[in-house]
């Protein structure tokens, strides 16, 4: 109990720093991890190094395609590493299915508040016939984001979502059963 604690606290903080600089700091992540695994280390009077080390390696795997995508920024994946310290890889797996949900509902009321539909339509319409054209034909320089010259950025950064939030509310909807 102490460690989901510890785990909350430590998510909001990430959200403050995510909100406040568009990043998490890896030396807020790294002082946090320290923290979970020696709070784990004394809770369970040792540890398993193997299982811990796949336990952070999961999600990070898990997510990586995600990141080169650009759907994901490096910190939130970090913040899955974190929450694999807390939680087996089975609950982990369940709070990034919960905070992708979430995400999307929150993603989606940004784009209704801010009418940028036909940007986000558009820009997932030409992200993804790019990404089906490049695996069929092989092109390593098919996303080279030639398109959103077309599109209004301005209306598109505003549909962008901070995603330590989401995973905050993933993890907070795990706890309590949701």
């Amino acid at each position: 109990m102490k460690r989901i604690f510890l785990l909350v606290l430590i998510l909001i903080g990430a959200v403050a720093f995510d909100f406040a600089t568009d990043k998490i700091p890896n030396a807020y992540i790294l002082v946090s991890a320290a923290i979970l695994l020696v709070q784990k280390f004394v809770q369970n009077q040792g540890i398993d190094f193997f299982g811990s080390l796949f336990s952070l390696i999961f999600p990070v795997l898990l997510l990586f395609p995600v990141f080169v995508l650009g759907g994901m920024g490096g910190g939130d994946i970090k913040l899955y590493a974190l929450i694999s310290i807390v939680f087996s890889p089975e609950a982990t797996l369940l709070i990034i299915l919960k905070s992708l949900i979430a995400g999307l509902v929150i993603g989606l009321f940004k784009v209704i508040v801010n009418r940028s539909y036909k940007e986000r339509l558009c820009y997932l319409y030409r992200f993804f016939k790019d990404l089906i054209k490049g695996i069929l034909m092989k092109d390593k320089d098919v996303l080279e984001n030639s398109y959103m010259e077309s599109l209004d950025r301005e209306k598109l950064q505003k549909g962008c979502i901070h995603f330590s939030l989401p995973i905050a509310i993933g993890v907070v909807l795990s706890i309590f059963g949701g």
